[in-house]
């Protein structure tokens, strides 16, 4: 694999997590913050930053398991909608 290439993958992985938490990509905010300095993650709180080490970590376990990218991204949709809701408590 090249350099090139595993930049390519390294900005698409990193991407895929700042949609997951920010709901944007890397480009998306920087053309609404053209005044920032900075990127996305740079403006993060330390809770949105603790957030993404968190989701870095369990996205890098599944990569190590095999797990591609389409399906992480969907366990992780199906993780925060369905894990232990009780509907009639509604509560998790």
């Amino acid at each position: 694999m090249t350099e090139v290439q595993k930049s390519f993958i390294y900005a698409s992985e990193a991407d895929m997590l700042n949609v997951a938490l920010f709901g944007m990509r890397a480009k998306e905010w920087e053309d609404n913050n053209p005044n920032k300095k900075g990127n996305i993650r740079d403006c993060a709180s330390t809770i949105e930053l603790a957030i993404l080490s968190n989701l870095e970590y369990h996205n890098s376990l599944l990569i190590k398991d095999g797990i591609n990218q389409k399906e992480r991204r969907m366990r992780r949709y199906v993780s925060f909608f369905d894990d232990d809701y009780d509907e009639e408590e509604d509560e998790w």
